[in-house]
């Protein structure tokens, strides 16, 4: 078995929208399309919302590369 069939590999998905007002159903049903579509069943989702991705700090997008950073995903 190797790395990509692994029931241990999770995939991260980020969304982020930059105003409170919109909404990010439609990237998230496109992210949940292609992990359908990749077989990928193993999916955890980090939101921002009202966040500008000109912004140095996003909180979900920080601590999805702090799990990344510490080697607790794949």
């Amino acid at each position: 078995m190797n790395q990509f069939e692994s029931s241990q590999r999770v995939t991260l998905l980020y969304l982020r929208v930059s105003t409170q007002d919109q909404n990010t159903e439609s990237q998230e049903h496109a992210l949940r399309d292609w992990c359908a579509k990749q077989g990928v069943m193993n999916f955890e989702i980090y939101t921002d919302h009202g966040i500008s991705g000109a912004k140095e700090s996003r909180p979900a997008l920080n601590q999805l590369m702090a799990r990344v950073e510490t080697g607790a995903v794949e």
